[in-house]
C-alpha cells in the first residue's frame, strides 16, 4: 500500500499555491508515470508540477522556508510597525496553547516582511528541530500589527511558495 504524507499541514482557512508531499510506493515507478497517473486523479485546478525520486536510504527534503501573500480586507497594514519589526533584534509573541502560555521570539523566524498598503509579503523560516510551539502566519501578523481577533477575520493568508532543503 502506498504511503502519502504532506511536508507541512496547512492551517484551517489558509490557501496554498504550492505544496510538497512525500509518496512511498510499493514498486519502483518512473517519475513521469507517477506524475501522469496522479494528474488524472486530481480535481480541476490542482496539478502535479514535478516528481523527484528519492533513492532508498536518502533523507527526504525538508521545508526550509515558506513564502506568504497576506491580504487585509479591513484597511492597510501599518508600514511603521512592519519596519520596526524588521529593525528589531527580538520580537516576542505570546502564544496560548492547551499547555499554557509560551513566549516565542518571532524575529528569527521571519526572514523578510514588506508592506504595500493592504498587502503583506512575508518569508518565514521553518524550525528544522520541530521543538516547541511555532507560530502560524496569522499569529505573527496579529503580534506585529497588534490586531484583535475580530480584525484577523479580514486577514487572508495565501502560501505562494515553499523552499526545500
Amino acid at each position: 500500500m502506498p504511503k502519502v504524507s504532506f511536508f507541512s499541514a496547512l492551517s484551517v482557512g489558509m490557501e496554498s499555491r504550492k505544496e510538497a508531499m512525500d509518496i512511498e510506493l510499493v514498486t519502483k515507478t518512473a517519475p513521469s508515470e507517477v506524475k501522469d497517473r496522479m494528474s488524472c486523479e486530481l480535481p480541476e485546478g490542482i496539478e502535479v508540477i514535478r516528481v523527484d525520486p528519492i533513492p532508498p536510504g536518502e533523507k527526504r527534503p525538508r521545508i526550509r522556508e515558506a513564502v506568504y501573500r497576506i491580504i487585509r480586507e479591513n484597511g492597510p497594514f501599518d508600514e511603521v510597525k512592519s519596519k520596526a519589526f524588521n529593525r528589531s533584534e527580538r520580537f516576542v509573541i505570546v502564544k496560548i496553547t492547551k499547555k499554557g502560555k509560551h513566549e516565542i521570539d518571532a524575529r528569527p523566524l521571519v526572514k523578510s516582511m514588506s508592506v504595500e498598503g493592504s498587502l503583506l509579503h512575508m518569508r518565514v523560516k521553518h524550525d528544522p528541530s520541530g521543538l516547541g510551539p511555532g507560530l502560524k502566519p496569522k499569529e505573527i501578523v496579529k503580534g506585529v500589527f497588534d490586531l484583535g481577533d475580530d480584525e484577523l477575520l479580514g486577514v487572508h493568508v495565501l502560501k505562494t511558495d515553499q523552499v526545500l532543503a
